[in-house]
């Protein structure tokens, strides 16, 4: 079975070319969260996987995704749900 190779806040700011102070690691695995300027953006290893522009409103894809990312997306959109942001699904 191919694994990716875990990404560090180091390597995922050298491929955004942003500082890694802005993007922080949501639980022990490959989610993370990107703070632009008028946005959020949300990260699976270096795939986008949803966003929010402040509003209150997070848009999350509908890729398929591994067992593992699948599980820390529903986990994340749970937890939005409860501090009461709106959970919104796009496809690509």
């Amino acid at each position: 079975m191919y694994r990716s190779k875990p990404v560090t806040r180091k390597n995922l700011a050298d491929r955004l070319g942003i500082e890694p102070k802005y993007i922080e690691q949501i639980g022990s695995k490959q989610l993370f969260r990107v703070r632009r300027a008028l946005r959020i953006e949300l990260y699976s290893y270096y795939t986008l996987v949803g966003h929010t522009d402040m509003s209150g409103v997070w848009i999350l894809t509908t890729i398929k995704y591994s067992p593992t990312t699948s599980k820390q997306l529903s986990q994340f959109a749970n937890r939005l749900r409860q501090s009461g942001f709106i959970i919104t699904y796009q496809e690509v």
